[in-house]
């Protein structure tokens, strides 16, 4: 089986602060690969990067796939409804009506359809973020922080349809809230001040390892 990303030494500075130095790292498909580490340890600048937004400083990544980026920050158009949102996004990512009509029930989104971004909650922009994402139904999908300021119960309902692409989809997953990827990841990346401390297949639990680590 092909391997989903490589990444070779890859290296990013702003100024003169290093964001990512010399990270290498290799997503098999199928994965759902944890990237974790405190505030300011280059999990967002790595996503920015494997997603091709931004380019690296030095070093390269691979992406043998077709590749969705589901963004911290949902990037969405406020003024406009949640229905208006998705025909302009499927108009610019060539998805089909019944692909985007699927999503929009899948993750709950049909009846906010008529609503303006900026009346949803966090957690609702979440989900048309991730089901934006979705729509040209990519085969590798990037999450960065998906579960942070949501409520319990969002949390559970995107961990479930996270759980519902375990061995679909290949998924990238920056966080710094591990307890919500207990069970769910299958490999973790661990990074701090940008460098990498560890990479690798998870064996047992993923706090337990990520703060044996991290020490």
């Amino acid at each position: 089986m092909v391997d989903a990303i490589i990444a070779k030494g890859v290296t990013k500075r702003f100024g003169k602060i290093f964001a990512l130095k010399n990270v290498s790292l290799t997503v098999p498909s199928g994965a759902i690969y944890c990237i974790a580490g405190p505030n300011g340890s280059g999990k967002t600048t790595l996503l920015d990067i494997l997603s091709g937004s931004r380019s690296p400083d030095s070093g390269s990544a691979s992406i043998n796939l077709s590749i969705g980026y589901c963004h911290q920050n949902p990037l969405l158009y406020s003024d406009l409804t949640v229905h208006q949102n998705f025909i302009l996004f499927s108009e610019m990512l060539f998805a089909s009506q019944a692909n985007r009509e699927s999503l929009m029930s899948l993750l709950g989104l049909g009846n906010f359809s008529s609503k303006k971004v900026l009346e949803l909650s966090s957690g609702t922009k979440k989900k048309m973020e991730l089901a934006i994402a979705l729509l040209s139904n990519p085969e590798i999908i990037l999450l960065d922080e998906p579960t942070t300021g949501l409520d319990k119960k969002s949390v559970e309902d995107l961990l479930a349809f996270i759980r519902g692409l375990k061995g679909k989809k290949t998924l990238v997953i920056a966080t710094h809230q591990l307890s919500d990827l207990e069970n769910v990841a299958t490999h973790l990346l661990v990074l701090k001040n940008g460098e990498k401390l560890s990479d690798g297949e998870l064996s047992g639990s993923l706090e337990k390892n990520y703060n044996k680590i991290i020490k």
